[in-house]
């Protein structure tokens, strides 16, 4: 253990991650914190600079590997990074498409999107297979002044979105500004947030004296 750390060259106040690979054979994986960190935003800037939905999910599935060895929210908690982060790209007023058009969504949000929800919409939790055995859905933009930020976007079939371009719409937003409802002319929906709902609690940090 000792040339370990020499290799590593970890000193008295280095800290060290623990993560359990397997429960049943007892396997632990055990790292600089300063590596385990420095391997988490190389991953990060790899899904955010996703070219496609594919890449978008190779980073997610490797930030897992690495992250949540046992499986877990990571692609909750990245939504989460991103939704309290100020990002640049996020910025600019989104276009309406024409109809018929996805709405233009940046690859790493939309599989983090796909990953979290499934397909199901957060208003009614209706989706539908596609014939290549996918969730059908689409994605709205609330405000398109505020452009792609995680927090302007909702995960919709296809009869909710029209709603939310063509009725009387009302949205009420909690304290986060994250949407919690919405009415559609009369009728109240509430708006399953992933994020809300979820624990999303730090790491066990332990100190101890070497």
């Amino acid at each position: 253990m000792a040339r370990w750390f020499e290799e590593k060259g970890i000193g008295d106040k280095d800290e060290l991650v623990i993560q359990l690979l397997d429960r049943e054979r007892l396997l632990y994986r055990v790292s600089a914190r300063r590596e385990f960190i420095e391997t988490v935003k190389r991953h990060q800037r790899g899904l955010e600079r996703a070219r496609t939905v594919g890449e978008a999910r190779s980073y997610v599935a490797s930030l897992r590997r690495w992250v949540k060895p046992e499986g877990g929210t990571v692609a909750l908690s990245e939504y989460d990074r991103l939704a309290t982060q100020s990002f640049a790209g996020y910025r600019g007023i989104v276009s309406r498409p024409a109809h018929g058009e996805r709405e233009s969504v940046p690859p790493h949000l939309r599989a983090l999107l796909d990953e979290v929800y499934g397909g199901r919409c957060q208003m009614c939790d209706f989706t539908f297979l596609k014939q290549d055995k996918t969730p059908y859905y689409e994605i709205h933009h609330l405000f398109p002044m505020r452009g792609h930020h995680p927090k302007n976007l909702v995960v919709s079939c296809a009869n909710c979105h029209r709603q939310f371009e063509h009725a009387a719409t009302k949205l009420q937003m909690d304290e986060q500004t994250w949407l919690i409802a919405v009415t559609f002319n009369t009728i109240r929906h509430s708006v399953y947030q992933a994020v809300l709902r979820a624990q999303l609690r730090p790491p066990m940090k332990q100190v101890h004296e070497m």
